[in-house]
């Protein structure tokens, strides 16, 4: 088995996140399951979505080694998730990438992009 990657001192393969996995029934439970963990959270603050998005192209673009890999490619695929859904570019790549390595990979992918909605908020104030 390989040393899984960490960031600081901080796994991105967790007890949690391979229990989401092993146990998951349906695509939205593993969504949801994965964003509430520590792995995704670390992920999303010390990355940015080019990163991640390299990072999960790099681990599909091989067989996987062992079945923690493939446990980090969804933690890649749902801290996708907090990318700017205003990035066009960026959520063209996202929907480029091959995910038929992952079980679920492909209805993730549909669920985070249909919550990818952008929004503009506009700034009142008064004089």
């Amino acid at each position: 088995m390989s040393a899984m990657p960490l960031i600081g001192p901080f796994a991105l393969v967790t007890a949690s996140a391979k229990e989401a996995v092993l146990i998951a029934n349906t695509p939205s439970f593993l969504l949801n399951r994965l964003r509430k963990d520590i792995a995704v959270q670390t992920v999303m603050d010390n990355m940015g979505s080019t990163e991640i998005l390299d990072a999960l192209r790099d681990i599909l673009a091989h067989h996987p080694e062992d079945p923690s890999t493939m446990v980090l490619a969804y933690v890649y695929l749902v801290a996708l998730s907090s990318a700017d859904p205003q990035d066009v570019e960026l959520w063209k790549q996202i929907s480029a990438i091959d995910l038929s390595r992952l079980e679920w990979g492909n209805a993730i992918r549909t669920l985070i992009s249909a919550e990818a909605v952008p929004t503009t908020t506009v700034e009142f104030s008064m004089s």
